[in-house]
């Protein structure tokens, strides 16, 4: 829900690990198959396979691979399902599940626990990433602490020092957060411009207000803008597969619940620009370039939405009622997704039980941006459901 990642962002960038992100996913699961029981189910489908992403340290990006069947999540697959056909007459439908679970909170905390155990263990780079990131139990200071660790026994790894960055704004003063760090980030992602925005709101923390001036500069003149915001839910899908023995529909819950908990870091930089006291020409210029390009980047839908909130409070002070009423309105449509909000639930509902439409979505969320991935999400969902072949809910 794009309002909840807002109020995290707004409120004080958090951090929820282990016990607190799996509670919030076991409520998340409830919720879900409580709605998914509400609906009719279908019939099913023979068709090619989407592909699976897979997490790679060297490139920092998702990459896909083609596979011809998956591999089975758990041998106890105790989530049953039932199938209805679908009505041939409604143009957008989609097809429901009906699921019912005996799986409780107890064996998912058992499962877990078992998975961040292989986790830790391993010798996989992605492996003990994924130990950091979905099993520590610390503050923002030690989580610092264990990335910039991972950082020095595998550097290369942008999103990992981009958390670095944007864990300073928080603990500034801490021993790691100087310019060296600024320097590693820079050599390994100097052209990326979500890099120079968490370096914008770090600066901006510590009140250097030339340093962050710069830093927005080279924030709007970048030639691209990836804020690695879903690479996290990428990587605990990847290390999850076959590790956590529970269902695909409570793995992917799961997964989303640490999604919806990722820090984007620039509360500082939106309160730099915003705040009466740097109200300036020239701030305000810079700031409207900074808010325009946040709001135009294809990444995540919280940074395009908090990019028109910049440009939408700069107009408010600058007493230009026509682009603030402007902003507002395409942050409003924003938050309240544009396209069809029935159907985009329908779909989300059917990738949480089809493991092919997830990495279908999740792919073209990574590669194409949020609003077009969803939009795909909501077609794709439609062509899959009047192939009368079409069986994601097969017991």
């Amino acid at each position: 829900n794009l309002s909840y990642y807002i109020n995290i962002i707004t409120k004080k960038e958090s951090r929820m690990t282990g016990k607190t992100t799996l509670l919030i996913s076991i409520i998340c699961i409830s919720a879900v198959m409580f709605f998914i029981t509400l609906m009719p189910s279908v019939s099913p489908s023979d068709i090619t396979p989407t592909i699976p992403i897979e997490f790679t340290r060297e490139s920092n990006v998702l990459e896909t691979i083609s596979t011809e069947e998956t591999t089975p999540e758990s041998p106890n697959n105790n989530v049953e399902k039932e199938v209805t056909s679908r009505k041939p007459t409604e143009q957008d439908y989609i097809v429901h599940c009906d699921s019912t679970t005996t799986e409780n909170s107890s064996n998912i905390d058992e499962e877990f626990n078992d998975f961040a155990q292989h986790l830790q263990q391993s010798n996989s780079p992605d492996k003990q990433l994924a130990y950091i990131l979905f099993s520590s139990q610390s503050d923002e200071e030690h989580q610092l602490e264990l990335l910039q660790s991972y950082n020095k026994k595998f550097s290369g790894n942008k999103r990992v020092l981009m958390d670095i960055v944007g864990l300073c704004s928080i603990t500034m003063n801490h021993k790691y957060c100087d310019e060296s760090l600024l320097k590693q980030a820079i050599e390994l992602d100097g052209d990326n411009g979500a890099l120079w925005l968490q370096i914008a709101n770090f600066h901006a923390a510590k009140g250097n207000t030339p340093a962050t001036l710069e830093a927005i500069e080279k924030a709007i003149t970048a030639t691209h803008f990836n804020e690695y915001y879903f690479d996290k839910l990428a990587l605990f899908m990847q290390t999850s597969k076959g590790a956590l023995d529970v269902d695909f529909s409570h793995r992917a819950i799961t997964g989303l619940g640490y999604h919806a908990a990722t820090s984007v870091w620039i509360s500082e930089i939106a309160k730099f620009c915003t705040e009466e006291k740097n109200y300036s020409n020239r701030y305000n210029q810079l700031c409207l370039a900074l808010g325009k390009t946040m709001s135009t980047q294809n990444n995540s839908l919280i940074v395009n939405t908090m990019g028109l909130n910049i440009q939408s409070q700069i107009y408010k002070k600058e007493h230009n009622e026509e682009l603030h009423l402007k902003a507002e309105k395409q942050k409003s449509t924003i938050m309240q997704k544009s396209i069809n909000h029935d159907l985009y639930f329908q779909a989300q509902t059917l990738m949480l039980v089809d493991e092919k439409l997830f990495n279908f979505w999740l792919t073209s969320v990574i590669e194409q941006g949020e609003a077009i991935a969803d939009e795909m999400l909501i077609k794709e969902a439609i062509t899959l459901s009047k192939n009368p072949y079409y069986q994601p809910c097969a017991k």
